[in-house]
């Protein structure tokens, strides 16, 4: 039941684990003008797909980042991210999900094993 529930409402295209950390990310606008927007953001999970986080500023949707993570070992992850999912809780803070464009192999892989060291920890 667990299963099929979860394949009903879990639209991820890979499975989502914690990482509490933080994020910087810059803006990227097309055309001739480029301001520059840097935004600090906690990551509540993530995935070599993609990641959630939350920040005190709005975002646009389908906008785009460049994001700096900083994973448990201190290594850093650098990637390409589009916002697909946005709402503000009632708290006020600005609840995100965003998808990877852009993240390279060595990167993916720094994920993957994280993810392996999360569900061994779990069993």
């Amino acid at each position: 039941m667990a299963t099929e529930e979860r394949s009903v409402n879990e639209k991820r295209r890979a499975k989502r684990f914690p990482l509490e950390i933080s994020v910087a990310f810059e803006e990227m606008q097309a055309g001739d003008v480029t301001t520059v927007k840097f935004v600090e953001a906690t990551v509540t999970d993530v995935s070599k797909s993609g990641m959630g986080f939350s920040c005190s500023k709005s975002l646009d949707l389908h906008s785009y980042y460049n994001a700096n993570i900083k994973i448990w070992t201190g290594a850093e992850i650098k990637a390409v991210m589009e916002i697909i999912r946005a709402h503000q809780d009632e708290d006020g803070l600005y609840q995100y999900g965003g998808i990877f464009i852009g993240l390279g192999t060595a990167d993916r892989w720094k994920l993957e094993i994280y993810q392996m060291f999360q569900e061994s920890d779990e069993e």
